[in-house]
């Protein structure tokens, strides 16, 4: 039986349940991932970062300024 009480999530727009949502069983997990996205991202053309913490990343891009974020958040399991 696992001891696990919460998971890490990746979240596009703080939604969990969306198609790009990824599950992780640590924070350092999330973590590599969401830094795996923002290097990816960021030196694209186009591509306006506005935040880029741990926890966090966001930009803006394009001439419509569309802004795109994604977070690393943790969401307890129930354990019944």
């Amino acid at each position: 039986m696992s001891d696990l009480k919460s998971v890490w999530v990746v979240t596009t727009d703080n939604t969990i349940f969306g198609y790009s949502t990824k599950f992780f069983s640590t924070e350092d997990k999330a973590k590599a991932h969401l830094k795996s996205i923002a290097k990816d991202r960021k030196y694209k053309m186009g591509v306006d970062v506005i935040v880029d913490t741990d926890i966090e990343f966001a930009f803006i891009f394009g001439w419509e300024e569309h802004k795109v974020s994604f977070r690393a958040k943790e969401v307890p399991l129930d354990g019944n």
